[in-house]
């Protein structure tokens, strides 16, 4: 009994501080109760989920699979966690001022609460599952009998979830006007905590280096093994013997939220800022959820090199900030299923969702792309593929788009340079008769397959016999990382991309966020 109440209560408490922050952050915001119990009906779902094939899983996950695993769910609620309070820096004031008014146009918006509900969701996943896995481990030792285990389970489950409505209690008798703050702090606390912890999963799985092991020890004033540790670990991260690669990513994660909360606060000086938040990116993990410029554009640079039999689901996107709002917010999305049907063409059919600065995202189009490699790799001198795309318009107004572009890579050493000239026509009724010209493309350095850094840049030029003046036209720079993460023995991979694009004209958003994940395997 006494091992299950302790997993029970230690995996709950986890859960429900996340859900107590939350709670508070979004204090008095119209149908946040709804939002966040849909994430934590989703996050039991997906725990359910787990129950179910709990014997498959834990065959699936031997090894190295479980810390894998358990490293991209807590990446992917930091991101999130940054995301709301990046978006809270910039509209707190509001809130604060009109509450509920604010509250219905922040649902009308989604931005922080489907943010928050993702970070319920992942922390009831992620804890549910690992109590699934535990229990079934501990079952399948003949630890305990199943009354035993339901007895520890259920005064577990007691304790964490009162603890938890301790904290939300405390948190609602902080005044309105501070808290905000406290919650953002404690938010970013809270991710840099995480992203300390997948940094050290990472290690253990032998993906990331360690850069020295107990770097201090402070078990002897606090142990993380007492009640006060627990806490403080779930909370803020503490960690009584941490590894220089845990404390590297936990001050990466605080020094770069920080710098998009301050870079996204209402100021007149933030053009200047977005140079400096550029740089900051490139050093470690891209965190957060937004960018992109006044019409959104797929930001996407492509290889002409197919592999045969790779089969993959992607999803990608990008939305933007600038201090005007005919700019501010516009996004773009993709999610496609692909397949390398011989070793020379790649093929991929999915859907286009679009939002522009000032209104609602919405379904735009369904789009046939197709990838040819016209020679082998390394045959030539320069590698050559040609893509062509056909999209249809969701509204029957608009006109179809016939997109075709030259692929050109060429590799020096390590150093891998790819070039994408875009020429866009429109097709079908309403259509324009310009041929448009935009262009795509990247410099990477292939340090290693998990993480390599490259800078990428993007630009819109216009019709090409009618270009438009140079500050209106779109052109944007910056770093992005990417990488491949080998899952369950290599039969699987999820690929991933994450990166900050300075606006460098006037008809360019201040900033745009981009970001990638694809799951693959070969058949």
């Amino acid at each position: 009994m006494i091992p299950t109440l302790i997993i029970v209560f230690r995996e709950v408490l986890e859960a429900a501080l996340i859900v107590s922050i939350v709670l508070a952050a979004t204090r008095g915001v119209t149908n946040r109760g709804w939002w966040i119990a849909g994430g934590i009906t989703c996050g039991l779902a997906g725990a359910v989920l787990v129950a179910v094939f709990a014997q498959g899983i834990a065959n699936a996950l031997q090894g190295l699979g479980q810390e894998v695993f358990n490293a991209i769910v807590l990446f992917l609620a930091v991101l999130m966690l940054g995301w709301h309070n990046v978006w809270m820096s910039r509209h707190a004031r509001q809130l604060v001022s009109e509450m509920n008014a604010v509250g219905s146009a922040v649902s009308e918006g989604s931005r922080p609460l489907v943010a928050l509900a993702f970070v319920v969701g992942v922390a009831v996943l992620r804890e549910g599952s690992e109590i699934v896995l535990f229990l079934h481990g501990i079952a399948a030792a003949g630890g305990s009998g199943a009354g035993q285990m339901l007895t520890g389970g259920a005064l577990g489950l007691g304790a964490g979830a009162a603890l938890g409505i301790a904290l939300y209690l405390g948190l609602l008798r902080i005044p309105t006007r501070y808290l905000f703050s406290v919650t953002s702090w404690l938010i970013l606390l809270l991710a840099a905590g995480m992203a300390a912890q997948a940094a050290g999963k990472l290690e253990q799985a032998g993906l990331l280096p360690a850069w020295g092991y107990r770097v201090w020890d402070s078990s002897h004033l606090l142990s993380e093994r007492g009640f006060l540790g627990q806490v403080l670990h779930i909370l803020i991260g503490y960690n009584a013997q941490p590894m220089g690669i845990q404390i590297a990513f936990y001050g990466a994660t605080i020094l770069i939220i920080g710098v998009l909360m301050k870079l996204f606060a209402p100021s007149p000086s933030r053009k200047t800022a977005a140079v400096v938040a550029a740089a900051l990116i490139t050093t470690g993990a891209g965190l957060g959820l937004f960018g992109s410029p006044a019409q959104a554009a797929d930001l996407k640079v492509y290889s002409p090199i197919v592999e045969e039999g790779e089969f993959a689901f992607e999803a990608r996107g990008n939305a933007g900030f600038d201090d005007e709002d005919s700019k501010d917010g516009a996004q773009e999305q993709r999610y496609e299923i692909e397949y390398g049907v011989t070793d020379r063409w790649k093929t991929a059919i999915g859907g286009q969702l679009k939002k522009g600065a000032n209104s609602a995202l919405r379904y735009n189009s369904t789009y046939w792309e197709n990838i040819y490699q016209v020679f082998d790799q390394g045959e030539m001198w320069l590698d050559f593929g040609i893509y062509v795309e056909y999209k249809i318009a969701d509204d029957r107004d608009d006109p179809d788009i016939l997109e075709f572009k030259p692929l050109f890579e060429k590799s020096f050493g390590r150093t891998e340079i790819t070039l994408n000239p875009i020429f866009e026509k429109e097709v079908g009724e309403n259509s324009g008769e310009g041929l448009v010209f935009e262009y795509a493309s990247r410099v990477k350095y292939r340090w290693n397959p998990l993480f390599e850094p490259s800078i990428e840049a993007f630009g819109k030029l216009g019709e090409i016999n009618n270009t438009i003046s140079p500050d209106r036209q779109r052109h944007q720079l910056g770093p992005v990382i990417m990488g491949t993460i080998p899952l369950l023995g290599h039969d699987l991979a999820l690929a991933y991309e994450l990166g900050w694009l300075v606006g460098l004209t006037e008809g360019t958003a201040d900033g745009t966020f981009k970001w990638l994940v694809e799951l693959e395997t070969y058949f």
